[in-house]
């Protein structure tokens, strides 16, 4: 696990991150990640292409809409 904390940039919050982790993540500056939440976890991870962090939210709001989705389906 690794802790990072808000920074100001503008009018907004971000979140530096370490060499390491950027590393990790196969990532540079001016490159795209995905963060996900799901349960109270948020998750980084590389942004290999649209369809995956489309599929991604697709499938964070199944999860989330399932009851409703259930009884489309009946």
């Amino acid at each position: 696990m690794t802790a990072l904390k808000l920074i100001s940039i503008d009018d907004s919050l971000g979140v530096a991150l370490p060499d390491d982790l950027l590393a990790r993540l196969q990532r540079k500056a001016g490159d795209s990640v995905c963060l996900t939440e799901e349960q109270g976890r948020l998750t980084l991870r590389r942004a290999s292409t649209l369809l995956d962090s489309q599929m991604s939210e697709a499938r964070r709001l199944m999860q989330q809409r399932s009851d409703a989705l259930r009884k489309l389906s009946e």
